[in-house]
């Protein structure tokens, strides 16, 4: 659907598969599984105008656990208004 829109995976378009079995938590110290999204995401983001997260269901908590581990990473997330790690 979203190719249809125009855009291309990736080259501005990745999937984020995980496996549902396993807390966030044990992904990341299996697999590297948050570290690993987290350089797919600034690969991505070529530009630093930011990039759109969309998850569905248990998605949605995968993405939680990342956004914390993000901050952790790269620091204090900017303003509402930048809405950017800087």
């Amino acid at each position: 659907m979203l190719e249809k829109l125009g855009y291309q995976e990736g080259v501005d378009l990745i999937a984020a598969p995980y496996d549902w079995r396993f807390a966030p938590s044990v992904m990341e110290k299996r697999e590297g599984y948050f570290q690993r999204l987290l350089a797919s995401i600034e690969s991505l983001d070529k530009d630093g105008t930011g990039v759109i997260l969309l998850a569905h269901s248990m998605g949605n908590k995968v993405v939680s656990y990342f956004l914390d581990f993000a901050v952790k990473q790269k620091g204090h997330p900017g303003s509402c208004s930048q809405g950017s790690f800087e």
